[in-house]
């Protein structure tokens, strides 16, 4: 298995494979957090923009 999550960080990007973990352990209600975020903070980065007063 851990030649398994070497691979995937690796092909991910990830610098170390705790990285990669977080994904793996990732259940729809953490991600369903982090998305409703995410999205909160675009809003706000958008609103503050100068393109968008």
């Amino acid at each position: 298995m851990s030649v398994r999550i070497d691979a995937l960080s690796t092909n991910l990007g990830h610098e170390d494979v705790s990285e990669t973990y977080w994904y793996l352990s990732g259940t729809p209600e953490l991600l369903a957090i982090a998305t409703k975020r995410l999205h909160g903070f675009a809003d706000e980065d958008v609103e503050g923009s100068p393109c968008h007063p």
